[in-house]
């Protein structure tokens, strides 16, 4: 059964997931992330995500997922759109909430499954938002456009 990025797993079937090492990836059209969307210049693009479902400490529950691809930008020192390329990794460990106090986190992300359940797109989402840089610009300088030559003489 493929996984849908955008439906919400209880904690009964996460626990299969792991139980299993379900595995899987897929791509994720960038313009179905709202939340992201609002600090692109395009929301043009998909993004590459990977997973994995494990066990951990024989009865916990993880998803590891590995993200890449490449978002558009606007530069902040020249005002010219440019391409932020994102290659993150991120760990969780997914609990009920009976079990928060049960575990030792070993520098993991806990994540506490709400009776709603768990939409892995936010987690997805929440990781992309956190890998863009606070202030957005080309790496270096002789890479910004002609504002920025204009602005740097005076």
């Amino acid at each position: 059964m493929p996984i849908c990025f955008e439906s919400y797993y209880s904690f009964s079937e996460i626990y299969n997931f792991s139980k299993s090492s379900y595995s899987g990836k897929d791509f994720i059209e960038t313009i179905r992330l709202s939340r992201l969307n609002s600090s692109l210049f395009s929301s043009e693009g998909s993004i590459l995500c990977e997973f994995y479902f494990s066990l951990i400490y024989k009865y916990h529950c993880s998803v590891t997922f590995k993200i890449s691809g490449k978002v558009q930008l606007l530069c902040q020192r020249c005002l010219e759109p440019f391409f932020h390329y994102i290659n993150e990794n991120a760990q969780y460990i997914l609990l009920e909430s009976d079990q928060a106090s049960l575990v030792e986190s070993d520098g993991k992300d806990i994540l506490i499954v709400s009776e709603e359940g768990l939409n892995i797109a936010v987690l997805i989402e929440d990781e992309l938002i956190l890998s863009l840089p606070i202030i957005a610009s080309h790496k270096k300088n002789i890479e910004c456009g002609s504002l920025a030559d204009k602005i740097s003489k005076y």
